[in-house]
């Protein structure tokens, strides 16, 4: 899975540079291009990234703005945030305003596969969690058509359904039921076998 990237920096053509520079090296980010905290919100209404990389040099304030409105709007939007100075209050102010992690300028060689890996793990489990969620509504769609074909069944049966597909404590329930009573009947059947077999 290749991460779409755009980067937002002020902080000069240098800073730039080198931001642009280590997304293109990593082979799990896709460069998308740049913008200034102005620009930002059109560049991903058109752009549509997975990652935003907020540069928050010069003006922290700003950097933090944009990414809580970037987060209110997109909230699947991968952020990353970093800053020339490594400071503990601003990085818990933009982990707290949902970076998915802040980059130190002096360190971000080293950081930046780790994060991106992280980024990825997160990014699948949100799609599998995805998929098992239209594939549970799927179901409970199929199982109330069903219903539907079924005048005779009552309301209440209905309810039993839509419970046992969604409460996943009904789920264990039954499934601890029919694990006990799986075993009863081997246990009979192995009886049965063993009293038939002294006759």
């Amino acid at each position: 899975m290749t991460l779409s990237t755009l980067v937002v920096c002020e902080a000069g053509a240098e800073k730039l540079a080198a931001i642009e520079a280590l997304v293109n090296a990593n082979a799990d980010l896709s460069l998308l291009g740049a913008a200034t905290m102005h620009e930002a919100f059109d560049r991903v209404s058109e752009l549509d990234p997975k990652v935003i990389w907020i540069e928050l040099t010069p003006d922290p304030d700003e950097g933090i703005k944009l990414l809580v409105g970037v987060r209110e709007k997109w909230p699947a939007l991968h952020c990353l945030v970093s800053n020339d100075k490594l400071d503990a209050d601003l990085v818990k102010t933009t982990m707290q305003a949902g970076a998915a992690d802040f980059l130190d300028a002096e360190t971000w060689n080293d950081q930046l596969s780790d994060v991106v890996e992280r980024i990825i793990l997160k990014d699948e489990a949100q799609r599998e969690a995805r998929e098992k969620l239209e594939a549970d509504r799927r179901k409970l769609h199929e199982m109330l058509e069903l219903q539907k074909q079924q005048p005779t069944s009552s309301k209440t049966n209905l309810t039993a359904m839509k419970k046992m597909v969604t409460d996943p404590d009904e789920i264990q329930g039954r499934a601890v039921l029919n694990l006990g009573l799986l075993i009863v009947l081997v246990l009979l059947t192995v009886g049965a076998f063993f009293v038939f077999r002294a006759h």
